[in-house]
């Protein structure tokens, strides 16, 4: 005979089973997901609440948000408008909404609304009004505009050093056309990232005119900060500066080159949005995808989804999380935008393999990145540096988010609007 509480219990959960799931629960676990790297799982979980209530606008957000990092722009303003529309109160949905926008009049309305929304956490809340008084400074003007002809550019690259998280890093001389004082200011503005210090305190100013060689820009936003990130080099420049061109760093030859893309003109890579409005074309063969989260590239490790690391072109080494240090490790001292921390010098190398790319093995530093994780929102579990390619060409396509690593002598070219390899 059966006991009356074994059969209660089974039929509680077949119930159970037969009940429609929580939307919210499931958005919720998404976003756990999301930020432990697990991205299939968070979309599935996403459009799993979505299958239960359509509008429901969290998930939407979610949705939008993950088209957003792998570079899908329209699909992901699509999802973003459908989630406003169901939840506009949603401090939340606002937010992503306005960080996918094509449009600076919309963002704008956007931001005001967020400002006034009384359930905007006050961090969003200073995001938005630093945001809005950006917007408002720059007054229409449209960042990172080509001045000089879109054409082909060959920039030379030393190699610099320094006691640093960079020191074995490439810089570009640069000429801004204004001192640093007399930069136009925009905002008031904070940077963060590596190292165990606080974020700090900084301004967001306008450089009229930015010069390297013959590539010339025109309103460049400069985040200005006292502490100096890298002993001997005064700042850091980052790949959207360049995102009007197919770009390749040539670690043998020590050259930045830039290769327009056919049928364009440039204008689609300048602004806040680079080639926003355009679906991205498809991924040529030896190309693998990365995602953007902020200002920064995102690789999976092709046996582990879950694995996120950081491509730092400028690193001058690859470190990887460790929460425990090796036995025998030696400290290293490194400093980064939220200051310094130590990592450790591993003594036996490391192979790391990311689907579609050659295999790196190679020394690299070991140390905690909870506190950068924590900073960025989602689980880091490394940064690849210079020594990943610097006997190699690496290629980086803004269009649609993909990246190459090839042999030194390989260079990449278009042929009939395809990406081809020519050595």
């Amino acid at each position: 005979l059966r006991s009356p509480s074994l059969v209660l219990a089974l039929a509680g959960a077949l119930y159970s089973e037969t009940l429609p799931a929580d939307p919210a629960e499931l958005s919720a676990r998404a976003a756990v997901a999301y930020r432990s790297g697990r991205i299939t799982e968070a979309r599935h979980l996403y459009e799993s609440a979505l299958a239960e209530q359509p509008r429901y606008g969290r998930a939407l957000a979610g949705l939008g948000r993950i088209d957003a990092a792998e570079h899908r722009r329209i699909q992901a303003e699509q999802n973003l408008a459908r989630a406003y529309q169901s939840h506009p109160q949603d401090p939340i949905v606002v937010k992503e909404y306005a960080a996918a926008v094509a449009h600076p009049s919309l963002e704008a309305v956007l931001l005001r609304r967020l400002i006034n929304l009384p359930a905007t956490p006050p961090d969003m809340r200073l995001y938005a009004q630093w945001r809005l008084t950006r917007q408002q400074h720059l007054a229409g003007r449209i960042v990172n505009q080509l001045r000089s002809p879109y054409q082909p550019y060959q920039v030379s690259m030393p190699v610099a050093r320094a006691d640093s998280f960079r020191p074995h890093g490439w810089f570009l001389r640069v000429s801004l056309m204004a001192a640093r004082l007399a930069l136009a200011p925009l905002a008031e503005a904070t940077v963060g990232g590596f190292g165990e210090g606080h974020h700090q305190r900084a301004r967001s100013m306008l450089a009229t005119r930015l010069t390297i060689h013959q590539f010339e820009l025109a309103n460049v936003v400069v985040e200005v900060a006292d502490q100096q990130f890298v002993e001997g080099i005064d700042g850091l420049i980052g790949t959207d500066l360049f995102s009007h061109f197919l770009i390749t760093c040539n670690g043998r030859k020590k050259i930045l080159e830039l290769t327009p893309f056919p049928g364009h003109e440039g204008t689609e890579g300048a602004g806040d949005r680079p080639w926003a409005g355009l679906n991205p074309p498809p991924i040529a063969p030896g190309f693998v995808p990365y995602r953007r989260l902020g200002h920064l590239l995102i690789l999976e490790d092709g046996q582990d989804e879950s694995a996120q690391y950081v491509l730092d072109t400028g690193a001058g080494y690859t470190l990887i999380h460790e929460a425990v240090p090796s036995l025998n490790a030696r400290p290293v001292n490194l400093i980064g935008a939220s200051g310094g921390m130590v990592a450790n010098r591993r003594e036996m190398p490391i192979r790391l393999n990311f689907q579609g790319l050659p295999r790196y093995t190679g020394e690299v530093l070991t140390t905690h990145l909870s506190d950068v994780s924590a900073y960025f929102g989602v689980r880091l579990t490394g940064f690849l540096g210079f020594p990943l390619w610097h006997n190699r060409t690496l290629t980086l396509n803004p269009r649609n988010g993909s990246l190459r690593i090839g042999p030194g002598d390989n260079k990449v070219a278009f042929e009939n609007q395809q990406l081809s390899l020519k050595r």
